[in-house]
């Protein structure tokens, strides 16, 4: 389970934070393996303030609830949480309505909004799918936290099962074997906010998906165009221009010993596509989002079109 990043432990948060209204939280849905780590520590520069209460938990920093669910987290029996994998735990909608929760970040899926009695807006990162799956298999492969979770024995045979087979299998194996749901369509399952069994997603996932992209989301953005995601996203919320970062921020988290796609066989590039056409086309659309803000954003501020 997760806890407070170290990273947003050792940051420096904003003397003046920005304005938020007490009635109004932004939810950062953090889809695994998409820069989330140096957007929440853009966030927390930006949005967190020294708010002690008495909900204040290991997940709960400073006015940022850290969502304390992983990527591992439909190996989890459902009785670790609910029976449904997108609604959230008893305690941490107990959390998360706490008037000084400002942000919540992490794993969530579409829907955490009904669960305030203020209003909630949607921020999220999306990336190419392939490269994503790609990234997601060698990220888990050398994850030093997935050999702690072995070790645990509060944690199910079917997590450790899970972590044997990805550390031991091949890309393929990872993609076709397992029926590991983030590997099939897993951008699109989050943002629609429905989660079936693995490979058994649908068209209507998909629209509902890129509704909720265009009607519930101040910001959408992209990894392969992270400079721009972070201008756009800190003009629609207010972010300081000094505490912004670039792309190079984003190489440091990079894992060098993973191989390019151009050095994968072909025959698992379609592999991955195919049990990710619904992600693919769900990324067509958030680059048109970012077309647009970026567009828009342009004709506003002309003479700031490269600046960060």
């Amino acid at each position: 389970m997760l806890t407070v990043p170290l990273v947003i432990k050792q940051a420096r948060y904003s003397t003046t934070p920005i304005p938020v209204n007490a009635s109004s939280v932004l939810l950062h849905l953090h889809l695994p393996k998409t820069g989330g780590q140096t957007l929440q520590q853009l966030i927390y520069t930006n949005h967190a303030v020294r708010e002690p209460t008495q909900a204040d938990s290991r997940f709960l920093h400073n006015g940022i609830y850290y969502y304390p669910r992983g990527i591992e987290e439909d190996a989890y029996p459902p009785d670790m949480w609910t029976a449904d994998p997108v609604q959230p735990p008893a305690a941490t909608v107990e959390i998360i309505r706490h008037p000084n929760v400002r942000v919540v970040s992490g794993h969530f899926s579409f829907g955490l909004h009904r669960y305030f009695d203020r209003s909630a807006r949607y921020i999220t990162v999306l990336r190419d799918p392939i490269n994503r799956v790609v990234s997601l298999y060698y990220f888990t492969r050398r994850r030093d936290h997935y050999r702690r979770v072995v070790a645990r024995t509060d944690i199910r045979s079917t997590l450790h099962q899970l972590v044997k087979e990805i550390s031991e299998g091949t890309l393929e194996q990872f993609v076709t074997t397992l029926k590991y749901k983030q590997v099939d369509n897993g951008q699109t399952r989050r943002l629609s906010g429905i989660e079936p069994p693995f490979g058994q997603c649908t068209q209507t996932m998909l629209e509902a998906a890129k509704r909720h992209l265009q009607e519930m989301f101040d910001a959408v953005g992209t990894l392969e165009r992270f400079d721009q995601t972070v201008r756009v996203f800190a003009h629609r919320l207010g972010w300081n221009s000094s505490s912004l970062v670039t792309s190079a921020k984003i190489r440091k988290n990079v894992n060098l010993s993973r191989p390019k796609l151009e050095e994968l066989p072909e025959r698992i590039l379609r592999l991955i596509r195919s049990y990710n056409e619904f992600d693919i086309e769900l990324y067509r659309h958030a680059n048109s989002l970012l077309d647009e803000a970026a567009a828009k954003l342009d004709r506003n501020l002309p003479n700031k079109s490269s600046a960060f």
